[in-house]
């Protein structure tokens, strides 16, 4: 059975394939589009999922959507007719619901295709938590997803048994967990949908000064899961859509102006960092912390065995690592692409475990879901820049064990290294196919990376990808945890703290990528190389972009490479070094 995943209409859209219960493609349009968190219908996405399944979209017997408009149907009329300003938009609305339930026309307009799909349409937080548990490999345990909003429920908690799911409890908008992070991003200056993480990133230097405000923001409330105070917001006045102009997602601010009355005046976009907005950002974290937790504790019993987290906010890394330490779970799996991106696998592997008799629910081991180039097509890419572009580079195809020994040692020398290799990464973190690498033992290079090459706030973090059998030499890990794609923190040692600062947060730890030769042989390799000559198994991965989606195809990879003050470009196996004249 071939199924064909959708998130549609909404940020971040993707498309997924699964046939026969495999999953063999998955990727955001965004990466093609050139444009962060697209919301446009993912015809590239499309394209790639059955171009590698060597399939024509007639040959697709299910499309899953991971969106109901039905869902919550009556909570969605009595929000509209109580707010004035949402009955005046009531019919962009009722358009949006129309263009979810006609998507034969958007595959016609693409495609060409007139075939009549059997459509199966999946509450958005419904496709979240089957996008954990249902490539988990376990079939019991407790599920919270949680987000902005989507299909109106903003938090929702499960009972999973048996491969089987309930739904105890839901919170439906506009209270919700992941505006409240949103709202107090926006207030801090960072204006971007999805900047949540810097924010993040932000708290690490922070106090709890804040606390007693943000108890008057949000509470945790026993029989509705939390509220928001909301005084203190306006997107439940202003309306919270998702229908973007240009396809690029932008929200108003969705605080009010109400809440400078404790938290002071908001931070402009270029203003300057201070310690309040540190300890703005540190509070606001802790609340976070402090609602995921209770939540946790009021569902989960003794037989709760483990815990499967999704939703924008599952991304939440320092989140992650509070929840593995405060409730003792067997196991905690987290969706890689927990985001709305992810909905697209989600409602498919529902799909496939409903209606395909070779659905087995098995652990995701690889999210190496992308495109991959051919040799050829890399060489011609690379022969269109080099005459007009390359002017001062040496330029050469290597044997494998060459280039690892090449890269490694322009590693270990301080070079800064574009690494593009196989098959790209589905969701937002680079997981050594679409890296910039450096070498962690060098205490600037972070400052060096930050300010030259990305362009972006000094204060951000990387992240250090480590080899399975050194982790635990630098790191203290919980075992409950899946450490392979980056989305928990952990600590670290005393005694390499001041070693490899450049790859720790503030506070000193990490949000580490543990590099199996299982899953990705060649970077495992690299890896390999760089300890024989530093005596160190890991090195600095940051995502392989500037200011703009993460690097699809070499095409990408080269242009980011000539803005850029990279060092050397390892596509496959060819290698451009820059070479610097005196």
């Amino acid at each position: 059975m071939k199924i064909l995943g959708l998130n549609i209409f909404h940020a971040d859209t993707s498309a997924c394939l699964i046939v026969d219960g495999k999953i063999i493609a998955a990727s955001e349009e965004e990466r093609f589009a050139r444009v962060k968190h697209y919301s446009g219908f993912p015809v590239n996405s499309i394209h790639h999922a059955l171009k590698e399944g060597d399939l024509d979209i007639n040959d697709i017997d299910i499309i899953s959507i991971n969106s109901n408009p039905y869902y919550n149907f009556f909570h969605k009329i009595k929000y509209l007719f109580n707010t004035f300003g949402n009955i005046v938009n009531l019919p962009k609305r009722i358009l949006r619901v129309r263009s979810k339930i006609e998507l034969d026309k958007n595959l016609y307009n693409y495609f060409g295709t007139t075939k009549k799909f059997k459509k199966v349409y999946v509450p958005h937080h419904n496709a979240h938590i089957y996008s954990s548990f249902l490539c988990s490999g376990f079939n019991h345990g407790l599920g919270l997803s949680f987000d902005a909003s989507g299909d109106f429920s903003t938090t929702e908690v499960y009972k999973i048994h048996d491969n089987k799911f309930k739904t105890i409890k839901k919170q439906i908008f506009p209270h919700s967990l992941g505006i409240f992070y949103q709202a107090i991003t926006q207030f801090l200056g960072f204006n971007d949908y999805g900047d949540e993480y810097k924010v993040m990133g932000l708290a690490g230097f922070g106090n709890n000064t804040f606390k007693d405000q943000f108890d008057k923001i949000i509470y945790f409330d026993s029989n509705d899961l939390f509220k928001l105070n909301l005084k203190y917001f306006r997107h439940h006045i202003i309306g919270f859509d998702f229908n973007f102009q240009n396809n690029i997602p932008f929200f108003e601010n969705l605080y009010s102006d109400n809440i400078k009355e404790i938290l002071g005046k908001p931070r402009k976009k270029n203003e300057e960092i201070k310690q309040q907005h540190y300890d703005i950002a540190y509070s606001l974290q802790k609340k976070f912390e402090e609602i995921s937790s209770k939540i946790i504790s009021h569902y989960k019993e003794d037989k709760d065995k483990n815990l499967f987290l999704s939703g924008g906010c599952a991304f939440n890394a320092v989140n992650n690592k509070s929840l593995s330490e405060k409730h003792k779970f067997d196991n905690i799996i987290i969706q890689p692409n927990s985001g709305d991106a992810g909905g697209a696998l989600g409602s498919a592997l529902y799909a496939s475990k409903k209606y395909d008799k070779k659905f087995i629910n098995q652990n995701l081991s690889s999210i190496y879901m992308g495109p991959k180039e051919t040799d050829e097509e890399i060489y011609e890419k690379i022969k269109k820049y080099i005459d007009k572009e390359f002017v001062v580079t040496n330029f050469k195809k290597e044997e494998e064990e060459n280039l690892l020994s090449l890269i490694s040692n322009c590693l270990y020398d301080g070079k800064i290294i574009a690494w593009h290799q196989d098959r790209m990464e589905f969701g937002p973190r680079a997981l050594g196919n679409r890296s910039i690498l450096a070498n962690p033992l060098i205490g600037s290079i972070k400052d060096e990376i930050n300010k030259k090459i990305k362009t972006r706030e000094t204060f951000r973090p990387f992240a250090p990808s480590v080899m399975r059998d050194e982790v635990n030499t630098y790191f203290n890990i919980n075992n409950s945890m899946n450490y392979n794609f980056m989305n928990v923190t952990c600590e670290t040692k005393k005694e390499y703290v001041d070693k490899i600062q450049s790859v720790l947060n503030a506070d000193g730890t990490a949000r580490i990528q543990i590099v199996d030769i299982t899953l990705n042989r060649k970077y495992y390799k690299l890896l390999e190389q760089f300890k024989k000559l530093s005596g160190y198994g890991l090195l600095l991965n940051t995502s392989l972009n500037i200011q703009e989606p993460i690097c699809c195809n070499s095409e990408d990879t080269i242009k980011s490479f000539l803005k850029s003050d990279i060092d050397v470009l390892c596509i496959e196996n060819y290698v451009i070094q820059r070479i610097y004249e005196n």
